[in-house]
Order: C-alpha cells, then structure tokens, then sequence
C-alpha cells in the first residue's frame, strides 16, 4: 500500500451522524496514522484526536469521550481531565 494512502482521510458519508461502526474505524485509522507518524510515542492525546475530526473530517465535537463514548472502553486511558491520551497499541 502507497504511505499516502495510508494517511488520506477515511470517506464519512454524513459529518451530522456517524454510526458506531464509521466510529470505530474512524479512531482506529486516526491512532494508526498517528503511530506511523510518532513511532515512539505512547500515548495519543485526546486533543490530537479533535484536531484530526475537524481538519481531516470536518466533524466537530466539544468532547472525544461522548463522540467515542462505545469505543473508547477497548482502550486504556491515562492522565486527567485536561490531559486525557489513549495508551497506543503494541503492533506486531
């Protein structure tokens, strides 16, 4: 696969409403481009994931925890707050 590909946003049909399963994609490809652009980090800030909803996908939220309210619980989450991360996945 072409390492542009890779980072092109994911087509969302509807920026009002997004299914579960658009949602759960969607945060997994934004960790994903995310962990190819920071190898070393650990941890992906809340604030990252926001600003990657409104530039990439023209979705605005005022918080990630109710927008990914479902998805959220197969990640461990660290720090308060003002400065909530998702702890990145180990790849293989």
């Amino acid at each position: 696969m072409c390492a542009l590909a890779e980072h092109a946003p994911m087509e969302i049909e509807s920026k009002h409403y997004v299914s579960a399963n658009d949602k759960e994609m969607l945060l997994e490809k934004i960790l994903n481009d995310y962990k190819l652009l920071n190898p070393k980090e650990k941890t992906c800030s809340f604030n990252h994931i926001k600003n990657e909803l409104a530039q990439k996908y023209e979705i605005e939220t005022r918080s990630i925890s109710n927008f990914f309210v479902s998805q959220l619980g197969n990640y461990e989450l660290v720090g308060g707050n003002r400065n909530r991360a998702i702890v990145m996945r180990k790849t293989k």
